[in-house]
């Protein structure tokens, strides 16, 4: 929606469409109506080239169709499962370590029973990961998935547990350990998920996630016009020409 919001205002501002100059404080800006006030500070406290602190840095490519919160536990499981072969049903129990908030926000659904709460639930989520190896929109968009018994089953081995360490800037923090059946366990922490701007996901890590999300309406022909105006875009003269794609 962002880009799809950047390039409909670069076509408006193309024609001549502007927007008030007063958009933050005005009398009727966004600081009245949100706050009631009009304390610009904390916007221009922080505008120096490569603070950290600047939202833009903040912003990321989600790698999986989940809350944000959930990214560092599923990156966490799957390289755990992955350096040590572990197969789902040699797994006793997993500890996951993270922010407080997120075990309100997605740690108290145990079964969803929708699609919002299947993409709010880190225990569907890491259970997911565990058993198909992969957490792709369609598992999501699954009823089935919603009240399989081996999805259920795996839930209830996983424990949530607040990390005080997780805040700030390792809000998106975890720690993870998984216990085995026959005895053993292995563990490992993640500071930040993949997908920020330190951190970026790679090109055909971009182009893996679009064909597979586009594939399902869309032919690999448009695909591949559509990815390689997308490549182009910064240099293109007009970016009309991507919208018939």
């Amino acid at each position: 929606m962002a880009c799809c919001g950047g390039l409909r205002s670069a076509l408006l501002a193309q024609i001549g469409l502007t927007g008030p100059p007063t958009i933050f404080e005005g009398e009727r800006g966004i600081l009245r109506v949100m706050s009631g006030g009009c304390n610009v500070e904390p916007i221009v406290e922080d505008l120096q080239a490569g603070n950290g602190n600047l939202a833009l840095y903040h912003a990321a490519m989600k790698r999986f169709p989940v809350n944000a919160s959930q990214h560092s536990p599923i990156e966490l499981l799957d390289s755990l499962v992955r350096k040590n072969n572990i197969e789902p049903a040699r797994v006793a129990k997993i500890e996951v370590g993270v922010n407080e908030g997120i075990l309100l926000h997605g740690g108290t659904i145990y079964q969803p029973k929708e699609v919002i709460e299947a993409q709010f639930s880190l225990r569907f989520s890491l259970a997911l990961r565990l058993l198909t190896g992969d957490n792709d929109l369609r598992q999501y968009l699954d009823p089935v998935m919603w009240n399989d018994s081996a999805m259920l089953k795996i839930g209830k081995k996983i424990e949530l547990f607040g990390d005080p360490t997780a805040v700030g800037q390792r809000r998106f923090a975890c720690q993870m350990k998984i216990y085995l059946t026959a005895g053993g366990e292995f563990s490992d922490s993640l500071a930040a998920p993949k997908g920020g701007y330190k951190n970026p996901l790679t090109p055909d890590e971009l182009r893996e996630k679009f064909y597979r999300l586009g594939k399902s309406a869309l032919g690999e022909e448009k695909l591949d016009a559509i990815a390689a105006g997308v490549e182009r875009v910064e240099s293109a003269a007009d970016i009309c020409a991507i919208f018939p794609l």
